[in-house]
């Protein structure tokens, strides 16, 4: 179920997708431009998840908080279990 080439963000972009999910929106996981301007996205309301050896080491919610070293974080910057960050 793998979409490769043209995954419903216009015209002069490539990229991969789930084919079940493709079309819907932007809902793409990887693409890039001629340019070479290159993007990361995850489906609306999604996490995306920073692995090594296929364990989490950060995550970036859909509300846009950064965690490094945690899997639910509460702040735009979370690092570690006793550290947060928030920018005022």
């Amino acid at each position: 179920n793998l979409r490769l080439g043209v995954v419903g963000h216009g015209t002069g972009w490539q990229g991969l997708a789930h084919n079940d999910i493709a079309d819907a929106g932007g809902n793409y996981a990887i693409m890039q431009n001629s340019a070479g301007v290159t993007l990361l996205n995850a489906a609306g309301g999604q996490y995306m998840d920073f692995r090594i050896g296929n364990s989490g080491r950060a995550r970036l919610t859909a509300a846009g908080d950064m965690g490094v070293g945690v899997t639910a974080p509460s702040a735009k910057l979370h690092v570690g279990a006793h550290y947060a960050a928030t920018v005022l």
